[in-house]
């Protein structure tokens, strides 16, 4: 299993602002969705089938207490591995209830100054399941000439994409993942997802982890540049 934090503007052919409008960014998975013949319907915690334009609304209503160049949105990406994803039968409902106990570990992995704990039912987001990937202008295969930029990969490549607000519900609370260690740890919060899939879906794995060089810039957390731990998943069994 593993959750990503991504960053805004690394990407070219997303290429969002999230100082702005999160118009942008739901574009994006909404026309990646229907690219791969999907209906392009939103869930959350509180509800499913949502559109576009609620979700848009949502978060960009969501915004009292920011500056005009404070981050007010964040989007996740979580990548089951093809074994996790056989493990479930790639059962969507499943793949939902997992997406609502993970933004549940997301709440509760902000420390705050007056110890105050959050629950998921505190956070504005919304998630997206997609099928397919294609390969990008930065990855290793296109670089080296294995594959051409725009390609769909191949396998089992479902993942689902959220955008979650960077304040809590009641607009009062600043929650940037994208902060000091102290106040929210990538790799505590990417354990504790992994540990949710075994518990939750009865799930046998082996786990390693591969660390690589910090990047140097203090709290960045970025899916192409190598900050976090990643969880791979080795083995499973059938629950």
């Amino acid at each position: 299993m593993i959750t990503k934090v991504l960053p805004a503007t690394k990407n070219r052919e997303i290429n969002y602002d999230n100082k702005g409008s999160s118009e942008r960014l739901v574009n994006y998975f909404e026309h990646e969705g229907k690219e791969q013949g999907q209906e392009a319907y939103y869930f959350s915690q509180d509800g499913d089938g949502l559109s576009k334009e609620e979700v848009v609304a949502s978060i960009d209503g969501n915004v009292k207490g920011l500056k005009k160049d404070d981050t007010k949105f964040v989007s996740l990406v979580i990548s089951p591995s093809s074994e996790e994803l056989a493990h479930i039968k790639g059962d969507p409902e499943m793949l939902k209830k997992y997406t609502i106990d993970v933004m549940e570990n997301y709440a509760k992995n902000f420390t705050l100054k007056n110890g105050k704990q959050l629950e998921g039912k505190d956070l504005v987001w919304y998630g997206i399941i997609h099928e397919t990937r294609k390969y990008q202008w930065d990855d290793k295969e296109v670089k080296e000439g294995k594959a051409k930029e725009g390609e769909q990969k191949g396998g089992v490549q479902t993942h689902i994409h959220i955008v979650v607000s960077t304040r809590d519900k009641e607009q009062k609370i600043t929650l940037n993942p994208d902060t000091s260690k102290a106040r929210f740890n990538i790799v505590d919060f990417q354990r504790k997802n992994a540990e949710t899939f075994q518990q939750q879906f009865n799930y046998e794995k082996q786990t390693h982890f591969h660390k690589e060089k910090p990047h140097k810039e203090r709290g960045h957390i970025d899916h192409r540049l190598p900050d976090q731990i990643h969880i791979h998943v080795a083995r499973h069994t059938q629950g």
